[in-house]
């Protein structure tokens, strides 16, 4: 019984942890960029972009 219900159980399992990873992700709201690291960003990008 076990051979039969056991792969079940782990996809079953598996899908419930998916499930809870992604709620946590959604709860975490995105931090805004303060200016001094918006203009760390700019230079870093503009540095790229002279390669």
């Amino acid at each position: 019984m076990l051979l039969w219900l056991g792969p079940g159980l782990f996809v079953l399992a598996g899908a419930g942890v998916i499930i809870a990873r992604r709620a946590v992700v959604r709860d975490i709201p995105d931090a805004a960029l303060s200016a001094e690291e918006r203009q760390r960003l700019a230079a870093l990008l503009k540095e790229g972009k002279e390669r």
